[in-house]
C-alpha cells in the first residue's frame, strides 16, 4: 500500500512510538497496556481515537503477517472515548448566502466549491504535507458543458 500525507505521517509515528514503548512481544500487549499508553499521550479524544485507530491497524497488518494467530486483537477491545455533540448539521440557504455576500473575492471559487460541489477540503488545494503526492483540483477538472468536477486519483 502506497500512502502519502498526513495520514501515512501520524500512522508511521503512531506505531513507531508505540513499538517503541512496547519492545516486547506484540501478542503480550493488554488492553490496560494500550489504555496506559494512549493516556500518556496527554492529547484530546478525538485524537486519542485516532491514534487508538492506526494501532488497530497495526495489529491487523501483523495479524495478517502471522505474527498474531488469527482471532481477536487486543486492540478492538479498547473502548472509543469521543462522542459527536448532536447531530451533523448542513448550513442553511440564508447561512450560505452570508457567506458568499462576506467571503473575500480571491477565495470565492473556493468556497462556492467547497459549499456546492461535495468535493473534499484535501481535493481543493495543494496542503503542505501533501506536496508530493496529492494532485489538486485546477481549472480544466471543470467540465462546465457536463456540469461535472473531475477528481483525479
Amino acid at each position: 500500500m502506497d500512502l502519502h500525507g498526513g495520514y501515512a505521517r501520524n500512522l508511521r509515528i503512531s506505531c513507531e512510538t508505540f513499538a517503541a514503548a512496547h519492545p516486547g512481544p506484540i501478542d503480550q500487549i493488554s488492553v490496560r497496556d494500550i489504555e496506559t499508553w494512549l493516556a500518556s499521550k496527554n492529547v484530546g479524544t478525538r485524537r486519542r481515537d485516532n491514534i487508538l485507530s492506526e494501532i488497530r491497524h497495526l495489529f491487523t497488518f501483523v495479524r495478517a503477517r502471522g505474527y498474531l494467530p488469527a482471532g481477536d486483537i487486543v486492540a478492538a477491545h479498547v473502548p472509543t472515548m469521543h462522542k459527536l455533540d448532536g447531530n451533523i448539521e448542513i448550513f442553511t440557504i440564508p447561512e450560505i448566502r452570508l457567506m458568499l455576500e462576506h467571503v473575500e473575492r480571491i477565495w470565492l471559487p473556493y468556497l462556492a466549491t467547497a459549499v456546492f460541489s461535495g468535493v473534499r477540503a484535501e481535493e481543493l488545494f495543494l496542503g503542505s504535507d501533501s506536496a508530493k503526492s496529492k494532485d489538486p483540483l485546477r481549472w480544466e477538472d471543470f467540465d462546465w458543458q457536463d456540469m461535472e468536477i473531475c477528481i483525479r486519483a
